[in-house]
């Protein structure tokens, strides 16, 4: 891939004419990763779906994400309310991880 940029780029007339390829540091974008585990979550809400079968009921898929390890915990719902929210997060987040 980046033969094919190089090679598109020397070529581009476009290109050519502005003073070069611009390169920027990467330190900008690395920033806000964090520096732990556990230290920052990602929380995403997956709804309406349909469900596979029509006994469960479920129509919301909740998931939390770790940032630094890419780690994950689901977890199908009937309805959103906060209370289920934080049961979960009680539950499978706080109390698994020992993060209190």
């Amino acid at each position: 891939m980046y033969m094919d940029v190089h090679d598109y780029y020397k070529f581009c007339n476009a290109c050519q004419r502005t003073k070069g390829l611009v390169t920027q540091s990467l330190a900008k974008l690395v920033t806000s990763l964090p520096k732990e585990t556990f230290m920052k979550w990602g929380l995403d809400f997956v709804a309406p779906i349909k469900p596979t079968r029509k006994n469960t009921g479920n129509k919301y898929i909740f998931l939390v994400t770790d940032y630094a390890t890419k780690w994950v915990e689901t977890r199908s719902l009937r309805i959103n309310i906060t209370t289920i929210i934080t049961n979960f997060l009680y539950e499978c987040i706080l109390t698994k991880f020992d993060v209190l």
